[in-house]
């Protein structure tokens, strides 16, 4: 030991006197090796006490003084290389442990990184990686994280120079059978699965590199890795590897890569990786996945016959991927995209046959990270371009909603695509695939879970707002492949549309207006509300349009329902003509009845209201298959009528209403108590809508029912009713007038003579009206008019009305006229007989879409605009029938002056001029005929209203 010592002190001293000599510089790579040589020739005994200060240290002293010139890195590799050995020969009881073992580390480390990676190996780089697998032996051990930083920089260095020349062929060779021993050794010394995965990680984004020798080479020391860990994992107690899945989506597409030592040494790696987890799987968990034995596929897999693994690449997929462990879903997706990202859209391809290999075998499997791989495959669609890779996805996506359509379609409401194409493609995909009327289905129930606030105020946190589901609905169900599914699916779609439609109107729904106003559409609020409403409609009428043949289609646009629909005044005509085509069209079915019937005990008064309107219009003609369920409500309706919401009581009127048509054995066994709540409603001063809807059911039972047993409730409507001719509401004077028509056809026997005086106590009402502003009401006034002749005296009159059949309000007037100033002959002809109106027999509400022109605009029969005393033919005093001209009179009073908001037309009042004298024969007066006609181009202010 001393005579060692003495020579290594005398041989630094020689040493350090040639440090100023001009040959130093050579001297001092003799002089590391030098020192290597006398570590590794030195006594065992005495070497560990004076290995690291008097050799190790002169060797790292020599080297930083040095030019670093390649005969210099080479001879401080080969001094530390043999004083490594000669420390592993020494310490037997593995107890010594290096101080200076970090610096030496980061002395090769910087020396690996000092060459760019754009030039080729040399023996520098395969000697520090040999000593880099034996320094890992020595203590102490340093943190795996640095010794992860080692691999990372040796794999940079080697895998990544570019091709080799010939005579450098087997030098690059080395390096990487080099590196797989360096990471080999890592691995043992660390002996953990989640080393593994450090490595692996390492590796894979040199394996999914777009350069081929890059691959080739990292393929090489992926099958060094597999090996160690194959031994490690058999006396692990593990029992899957936890880098299956992301090894699976690299190394299959490699199997079709175009170098075919790289389809070889894929399909090595991937025959090693079944065999590790073949090993974990228990003999139960085989037999209930059915997997089998995975010895013809690793023969397969590592054939050297390049045919075997390009002869059916998706029958090799679906084969590997039945050992998937449970969890490894999301990385196999991530190493698949990352291929997806290549250049090479042959290596893209095969990922996307793995991919969709993958689903078909493990789809079932993977719920739970369903959602993490739909956002994959979400982020995906933004980054591909070409087309056949982004069917791929879609096709994923496809198959991946059969298997679990509910997370997938919540996923995809999740998440925000940055291209509104991307999102509109991917409903479309789903809607035309198998599952499309189950998606479809999905999305109805989320929007009726959906919560009420406005989607502008939510937050980021909260459920996808319902703008993403309409869009949703919208495309899908242009995209379904036959109409059939979406009629199927009607009973689930067309409520719950409707209800978030009565819902956005944020306010309680209103009367609808006898006629429409004019420029509806011009002066309609755009605001959020209606925008948002407005996407509801456009939802529904994209159903319907799939439902519907054309010529509904033409119906429901040329009365205006989608726009209208949204508006409160026309919501419920609306819904009733929306009710109407549906019947029609024969989509009414059972279960659509059945949802809609909660909606009649809904807390919110809109909701009620548009089921009641709904049920409304079903009551006229219900269909077969659910005619049951509209029996009760008859008393539901009868119950309504007491609803503190007006508009409530006014659809629960015209349900009662229509009920007589549909359901007239049920209306007739509550005759008297609909009647009696009827009548009572419309004695309801202080809502005359409710009022007018009353009246209106009350005229569809008399027309369509006997007024027999109704005993006094007759006499009492008859003389309610009159009350109402001369209101200022337009929707009160029809409503009036259409009941008059049912009492005059339902007044018979001994009610003859009491409904005779009532005539003659309303007369002057019914010839006042027939030029009413209002062309429904002056067209209903005609109707009961002529209803009411044979009560009218004398009975010549009776004759004049009869005969003038078909002429118009005006020229029932100058009829009219012409028989008080001078009786004509009893039985005379006035004018041809024309057929009967519309309403002779029974109410007809008149048909007034929210759109459409009215009819009477520019016509004959326009309203008339009074004057002062001066617009019709003045009557004189002393006529034939004086006693009815006082009758008249009377009737009409007060004046139209005093009541400057009423609309009737005072068309029997004597004028002024008149009073002093006139002529007694019609023919005198032609000036006033004229009057009589309706034109309306000298009192613009009426005919504008």
């Amino acid at each position: 030991m001393r005579k060692f010592t003495n020579w290594l002190i005398t041989f630094d001293r020689c040493r350090k006197a040639q440090k100023g000599h001009q040959r130093a510089q050579a001297t001092w790579a003799a002089a590391m090796l030098t020192y290597g040589k006398v570590a590794l020739h030195a006594p065992k005994s005495e070497l560990l006490a004076c290995v690291e200060e008097d050799i190790l240290a002169n060797i790292l002293e020599l080297f930083h003084a040095c030019r670093k010139e390649l005969q210099h890195k080479l001879a401080l590799l080969n001094g530390i290389k043999e004083v490594t050995c000669a420390i592993q020969a020494a310490d037997t009881k593995h107890s010594f442990r290096l101080c200076k073992k970090p610096e030496v580390l980061e002395i090769l480390l910087d020396l690996m990184e000092e060459d760019a990676c754009d030039t080729p190996v040399s023996q520098v780089h395969l000697k520090m990686l040999q000593l880099l697998e034996q320094l890992s032996t020595l203590k102490p051990c340093m943190d795996w994280e640095y010794r992860c930083s080692q691999v990372a920089v040796c794999c940079w260095r080697v895998l990544s120079c570019p091709p080799e020349e010939t005579e450098l062929q087997s030098l690059q060779t080395s390096c990487e059978e080099a590196l797989g021993q360096l990471v080999s050794a890592l691995l043992k010394a660390e002996g953990t699965s989640s080393a593994f995965a450090d490595v692996v990680s390492i590796l894979l984004c040199h394996l999914t590199s777009t350069k081929a020798w890059e691959r080739e080479r990292a393929l090489q020391v992926c099958a060094q890795l597999l090996g160690t860990y194959e031994e490690l994992f058999k006396c692990s107690r593990e029992r899957t590897c936890s880098q299956f899945g992301s090894l699976v989506g690299v190394l299959g597409p490699l199997l079709s890569d175009s170098q075919a030592t790289s389809r070889q040494r894929a399909g090595a790696c991937l025959s090693c990786l079944l065999r590790i987890q073949a090993c974990g799987m228990t003999k139960t968990r085989r037999a209930v996945l059915q997997v089998p034995d995975c010895k013809e596929l690793c023969e397969r897999l590592k054939s050297t016959e390049d045919g075997s693994l390009c002869e059916d690449p998706a029958k090799i997929a679906k084969g590997v991927c039945q050992y998937f462990p449970q969890g490894q879903a999301r990385s196999f997706m991530d190493a698949i995209m990352k291929t997806f990202e290549c250049a090479n859209e042959e290596r893209a391809q095969a990922a996307g046959d793995w991919m969709i290999g993958f689903l078909e075998a493990c789809g079932k499997e993977i719920r739970p990270e369903v959602p993490e791989v739909v956002n994959i495959l979400w982020k995906a669609m933004y980054t591909m371009q070409q087309g056949t890779l982004r069917d791929l996805l879609l096709k994923a996506a496809r198959l991946l909603a059969g298997f679990h359509l509910q997370p997938v379609v919540d996923s995809l409401l999740q998440t925000e695509l940055p291209s509104e194409r991307d999102m509109v493609q991917l409903w479309r995909s789903l809607g035309s695939s198998d599952v499309g009327p189950q998606v479809l289905r999905h999305l109805a129930e989320r929007l009726d879970k959906a919560p009420e606030t406005r989607p502008l105020c939510n937050d980021a946190d909260q459920e996808p707002h319902r703008l993403k589901l309409l869009c949703a609905i919208s495309e899908v169900v242009s995209a379904l492949l036959t109409a059939e599914a979406v009629r199927d699916l009607l009973p689930h779609l067309l409520p719950v549309l409707l209800q978030w439609v009565s819902k956005e109107l944020g306010v309680e729904l209103l009367f609808p207006p006898l006629s429409p106003p004019r420029g509806l559409l011009l002066f309609k609020d755009m605001g959020q509300e209606e925008q948002l409403c407005g996407l509801y409609c456009d939802a529904l009428e994209q159903v319907l349009r799939r439902c519907l043949d054309e010529r509904w289609q033409q119906v429901l646009c040329r009365h205006g329902v989608w726009p209208s629909l949204d508006l409160p005044q026309w919501h419920c005509n609306s819904v009733q003509l929306l009710t109407s085509v549906l019947l029609r069209a024969r989509l009414v079915s059972r279960a659509l009845i059945q949802t809609f019937l909660p909606w009649l005990h809904s807390p919110l008064p809109n909701l009620q209201v548009t089921a009641l309107a709904f049920f409304a219009e079903l009551m006229k003609d219900p269909p077969a298959e659910g005619k049951d369920l509209l029996k009760p409500l008859v008393r539901l309706f009868l119950e309504k009528l007491q609803h503190p919401s007006c508009v409530v009581q006014h659809m629960a009127a015209r349900g009662l209403g229509s009920a007589v048509s549909g359901l007239p054995k049920k209306v007739q066994k509550h005759k008297r108590s609909i009647v009696a709540a009827l009548e009572r409603e419309m004695r309801n001063v202080d809502h005359p809508e409710v009022a007018a809807e009353s009246m209106l059911a009350l005229a569809e039972i008399l027309a369509k029912q006997t007024a027999k047993g109704l005993g006094g409730a007759f006499r009492r409507i008859a003389r309610s009713t009159r009350k109402f001719l001369d209101a200022k509401q337009e929707d009160l004077r029809f409503a009036a007038f259409s009941l008059y028509t049912a009492l005059a056809a339902g007044a018979k026997d001994n009610l003859t003579t009491f409904f005779s005086g009532e005539v003659e106590q309303i007369l002057g009402s019914l010839f006042l009206h027939l030029q009413d502003p209002s062309c429904a009401v002056s067209s209903v006034c005609r109707t009961a008019l002529y209803v009411c002749a044979p009560f009218v005296e004398p009975k010549g009159l009776q004759v004049v009305v009869k005969n003038a059949i078909g002429r118009s309000g005006a020229q029932l007037q100058s009829e009219v006229c012409s028989y008080l100033v001078s009786e004509p002959c009893p039985g005379a002809t006035l004018g041809p007989r024309g057929p009967a109106p519309s309403g002779e027999h029974g109410v007809t509400r008149p048909s007034v879409p929210p759109h459409a022109p009215r009819e009477s605009e520019g016509s004959a029969a326009r309203p008339l605009r009074p004057k002062q005393n001066s617009h019709l033919p003045a009557l004189p005093q002393e006529t034939h029938a004086p006693e009815l001209l006082k009758t008249l009179k009377r009737q009409q009073k007060p004046p139209l002056e005093k009541r400057s908001t009423d609309a009737t037309l005072h068309v029997l009042e004597a004028s002024p001029e008149h009073k002093e004298g006139s002529p007694k024969h019609a023919e005198d007066i032609p000036e006033h005929a004229e009057d009589l006609s309706g034109h309306t181009e000298d009192v613009p202010e009426l005919a504008e209203a």
